[in-house]
């Protein structure tokens, strides 16, 4: 498991996380407008997977009163979120891949890459197409690990 801390500004009142999984939510904080100082943030709620929906606040101290009135104050904005992510066991279907992946090496005729070598005075030179490990992701593999991959397609908000 990981710590990992982002800025992000939130679409529609949500922070997508971009580290999965997500294990927990450290602190989120409101970024002030000099991007340094941070102001700690507790009105939101998480979805237990990578989506924080934050909550207006319900009173704002010190502040004109409009603020409060206004999506505004609190949706356009950056925030720093601090949360910890990753597994604590590597599951079985990614070692079972990675480990395949190096008996291809292992198994392979001649080294993977190597097209010439010189050993003292002796030196050889393989032909081009000399097969070699397959040191890539097979269908099969891709398969196997498409349910750890994150969701490719993103919209982002322009303003």
């Amino acid at each position: 498991m990981a710590q990992s801390v982002e800025i992000l500004s939130p679409t529609d009142n949500q922070l997508i996380l971009s580290q999965r999984p997500v294990a927990s939510i450290d602190s989120i904080s409101r970024v002030n407008a000099d991007g340094k100082s941070l102001i700690p943030y507790s009105v939101w709620t998480w979805d237990g997977l990578a989506t924080v929906t934050l909550s207006p606040p319900s009173s704002i101290v010190n502040a004109p009163e409009i603020w409060a009135d206004n999506d505004w104050f609190w949706r356009n904005i950056s925030y720093q979120i601090t949360y910890t992510h990753g597994y604590s066991v590597i599951p079985d279907d990614v070692v079972g891949v990675t480990a395949g992946m190096v008996l291809r090496v292992i198994m392979a005729p001649g080294s993977p890459g190597v097209i010439s070598e010189t050993i003292g005075g002796y030196s050889y030179r393989m032909a081009d197409n000399f097969p070699t490990a397959q040191v890539e992701l097979t269908a099969a593999d891709i398969a196997i690990l498409r349910p750890y991959r994150g969701r490719r397609n993103r919209t982002i908000e322009m303003r």
